[in-house]
């Protein structure tokens, strides 16, 4: 039997039904990392969690609305588990592996948030120019 040696994601995974994931620009996320770490408490959002997973940032709310106001925010995919996983599937990474289901739509890309002017201007000439 494989065990995690993460117990915060293992954690979150098990108790949230929506959220959202971000993948992780090839520089990585900066400035606007910290960003996303405060927004809850600025939001005054207390019912959610967040971590990095290799290439992907993935954060957690109790409330569909708490996912989509964090990606209207920073970008990235809104996913959901829906009310017909048990509480006994809700335990097995598989089942909410499958039963995780993605809105539809393009991933919103917003990390400009708190991204200095020197580094936006540079990312966005990087993207003109390499598309």
């Amino acid at each position: 039997m494989n065990r995690s040696r993460n117990t915060k994601r293992d954690i979150a995974e098990k108790a949230f039904r929506h959220g959202v994931d971000i993948s992780v620009p090839e520089g990585g996320f900066g400035a606007a990392i910290n960003a996303m770490y405060c927004w809850p408490a600025e939001a005054g959002i207390v019912d959610c969690a967040q971590h990095g997973a290799g290439d992907v940032h993935r954060f957690y709310a109790s409330t569909a609305e708490t996912a989509a106001a964090f990606q209207a925010a920073f970008g990235g995919k809104q996913w959901e588990l829906p009310d017909t996983l048990t509480d006994r599937q809700m335990l097995s990474r598989r089942e909410r592996d499958k039963a995780r289901v993605y809105h539809q739509g393009e991933e919103l890309i917003r990390l400009e948030v708190a991204m200095p002017k020197d580094i936006k201007k540079a990312l966005v000439k990087k993207a003109i120019y390499d598309t």
